[in-house]
């Protein structure tokens, strides 16, 4: 491993099996298996997961906001039952690469989206 990827929360991904490279590694298909790596300035690192939760306002019919989610590269794996127009979104295959966390953004300036949240993955502290 190289030294930019080393001790917590480096060592928890590492020891669930996520291998990390720098820049754009030859050793795998990013369509397939890699995601976008973020650190806070407080050194936590999440990674970009494949999916994000999406709250449309409540007049927006089912059938616009899969038609939104669609124009942004995203096809609605299921509706939220606990949210009212609430749906998670994940990439269309026609977007494998798409970057989440900048999609997210750009439906939170949407007018029918009331807020759009990308799925991360971080390290959990030992219990």
């Amino acid at each position: 491993m190289r030294a930019w990827a080393t001790g917590q929360p480096w060592d928890t991904f590492r020891a669930s099996g996520w291998r990390f490279f720098k820049g754009d590694a030859d050793i795998c298909d990013p369509k397939k298996s890699a995601r976008r790596v973020y650190a806070t300035k407080a050194g936590e690192v999440m990674i970009e997961g494949s999916s994000m939760t999406v709250k449309f306002a409540d007049d927006v019919s089912q059938t616009n906001a899969q038609a939104v989610l669609s124009s942004y590269g995203l096809e609605v794996k299921r509706s939220l039952g606990f949210m009212n127009n609430g749906f998670q979104g994940t990439r269309s295959a026609e977007s494998a690469d798409l970057n989440m966390v900048e999609a997210a953004s750009r439906l939170d300036e949407n007018p029918q989206v009331e807020f759009a949240e990308p799925g991360m993955i971080e390290p959990m502290a030992n219990r």
